[in-house]
């Protein structure tokens, strides 16, 4: 494995670079703190943890497969930080997460998104009874 180097820096204006392996271009920031760069073979912009994965694993990532920030910072693209996971489930992840910042008592389902009273692991009654049913 090839060692990845990446380093930020500023010009006078304040726009903010990235380096990474030595190619060097300017940084956007997404709304949600994501970086985003210019990579080449990419038409636009790429996450800079998404260019990080390519660089470790040697491959181009499938559009089914995102990087997780394992300690949740998302402005932290070191390669210890990032993992590939399966986009259902990181998506389910960060539905579960989102619904905890509601109250418990009008949780948005996992199981048929409607927003239910929360009666078990992110499930309405319903869904919850259709659970015990199954096992």
């Amino acid at each position: 494995n090839t060692p990845i180097s990446i380093t930020y820096s500023s010009n006078h204006e304040g726009k903010e670079y990235i380096t990474i392996n030595g190619r060097t271009s300017r940084v956007h920031v997404h709304t949600r703190g994501y970086l985003y760069t210019s990579w080449p073979g990419v038409n636009g912009t790429i996450g800079v943890h998404r260019i990080i994965m390519i660089l470790i694993t040697g491959r181009s990532l499938a559009r089914t497969e995102h990087v997780h920030h394992r300690n949740g910072d998302v402005s932290n693209n070191s390669p210890d930080n990032l993992k590939i996971i399966d986009a259902r489930i990181h998506n389910s992840f960060f539905f579960f997460l989102r619904n905890l910042q509601h109250d418990p008592a009008t949780f948005v389902c996992s199981g048929c998104e409607r927003r239910l009273p929360h009666k078990g692991p992110g499930l309405c009654q319903s869904c919850l009874t259709k659970l015990a049913r199954k096992a």
